[in-house]
């Protein structure tokens, strides 16, 4: 009756008749009555190879892969030591958190089901918004670098093409590794240590991103109280620049930095993108009621003047369509996680990128011509409402957009400090072994 038993919970005779004594059974037999509602859970056991060689007749299950389980119920796996494995039933896989101790962060539970609560629309308002930002401002100047509007929009629309194409990869390399963050997918498919260089990337990226939308933030505030108090603005502490950015800081953006899913910030990202709006309609009312300066003629260029200004001007156009970063922490998020649905989000994203960028660099171009400057709101006139409302939206966008910014360094850091951590414990034995370890090897 004991070997009956033995093979109804999936047990190896061999390794329970030589390892363990009657008395661990007779615990799991009375777990197995307590829990006669519950649904049923199958184990799997790594076996030693010189068990292996004694069993001829029992048909062995294949070995599970080489990953993690942790569950509030695994209490029979410290009965019988770290040698086994317990691999969840399809009924309660969601009671379990799949671990990476390489730091790819993936969940099983999470990436066959979809538990995300936002649309293929909302992605694409998300990935949006996270690439309009501060190339918006110096997009006219892109433009007289480039050569004119002619060939500012051909190598926009060879960059929204490569960006597209780049994207789908990324996200068809997420799909089939079960990865959430791009250095999750750089690990799987390239290696630890193209995730660690990649992993840095994304960290001093992020930082760079998120110091030059403060910067930003207190330059228009400078906007504002210059126009209406006067240059001696910053004698005054409440309107000098270093206080306004730390308590724009402190009081709007970091309380929405603390959250742990994209999903959180769906709202944000339309008001971050209806300020976009916004800012791009000032270019072309700016067109439409710009008086001329009489003592400053312009020129409207048709080519481009050297290979030095145009190949200085490219980094500005790619990476306003840039946003591989966050493209897959976004895909996480989605109720439909496949890439027949994300790729309607990406398509209509760059899509609106490409029209939204093409109106903002040509009107703004046009306006101003060869005088256009680096940030195209110096050139208006902030005593005008509309200029105002302007750099008002213009901080919102900045705001609005730090978050996911924020999102994508702080996971890329966590993780690989995490990673070093979960690879500790994997090795001191507190988890349940990987395929890779050897501590099964000196058990008799």
């Amino acid at each position: 009756m004991v070997d009956t038993f033995k093979s109804f919970l999936g047990f190896n005779t061999n390794i329970l008749s030589t390892n363990h004594d009657t008395e661990p059974l007779l615990n799991v037999r009375q777990q197995q009555q307590q829990q006669q509602q519950s649904p049923s859970i199958s184990f799997q056991t790594k076996f030693n190879h010189n068990h292996v060689s004694n069993e001829s007749n029992v048909k062995q299950s294949p070995s599970p892969p080489s990953t993690l389980f942790t569950s509030s119920s695994s209490s029979i796996n410290s009965t019988y030591g770290t040698g086994l494995n317990t691999i969840p039933s399809s009924s309660n896989q969601s009671s379990y958190d799949l671990i990476d101790p390489n730091g790819s962060g993936r969940n099983s539970s999470r990436q066959n089901n979809g538990d995300g609560r936002i649309t293929w629309i909302m992605a694409a308002f998300l990935l949006i918004n996270a690439a309009l930002g501060a190339g918006l401002l110096n997009y006219p100047v892109a433009y007289d670098r480039l050569g004119g509007i002619v060939y500012a929009t051909i190598i926009q629309l060879f960059a929204a093409i490569l960006m597209m194409t780049t994207i789908l990869i990324l996200i068809y390399c997420a799909q089939i590794n079960g990865e959430d963050s791009y250095h999750g997918v750089m690990r799987t498919m390239c290696g630890p240590r193209v995730m660690r260089i990649s992993a840095a990337s994304i960290s001093i990226t992020c930082f760079g991103i998120c110091v030059t939308f403060v910067i930003i933030i207190g330059d228009q505030f400078d906007r504002i109280f210059a126009t209406y108090i006067g240059r001696e603005f910053c004698h005054y502490w409440w309107a000098n620049r270093i206080f306004t950015m730390s308590i724009t800081a402190i009081i709007v953006i970091w309380p929405m930095c603390y959250f742990r899913r994209l999903d959180f910030l769906r709202h944000i990202n339309v008001l971050g993108v209806m300020a976009s709006f916004y800012i791009i309609f000032l270019n072309v009312y700016s067109y439409y009621n710009h008086d001329p300066d009489p003592f400053h003629s312009y020129e409207i260029r048709t080519s481009p003047q050297s290979a030095l200004e145009f190949i200085a001007a490219l980094p500005v156009v790619f990476f306003a369509y840039q946003t591989h970063e966050i493209v897959i922490p976004v895909y996480d998020t989605m109720s439909e996680k496949n890439i027949q649905s994300f790729s309607k989000s990406i398509l209509v994203s760059m899509a609106a990128l490409l029209v939204l960028y093409c109106i903002a660099g040509s009107y703004g171009y046009l306006t101003f011509g060869s005088n256009v400057a680096p940030d195209i709101m110096l050139m208006y006139n902030a005593k005008d409402p509309i200029v105002f409302a302007g750099i008002v939206a213009l901080i919102i966008k900045m705001i609005t957009t730090y978050p996911p910014v924020v999102f994508c360094g702080r996971e890329t850091i966590v993780r690989i400090i995490l990673s070093r951590f979960y690879r500790q414990q994997n090795r001191s034995g507190y988890e349940c072994l990987n395929d890779n370890d050897n501590g099964l090897n000196g058990q008799s």
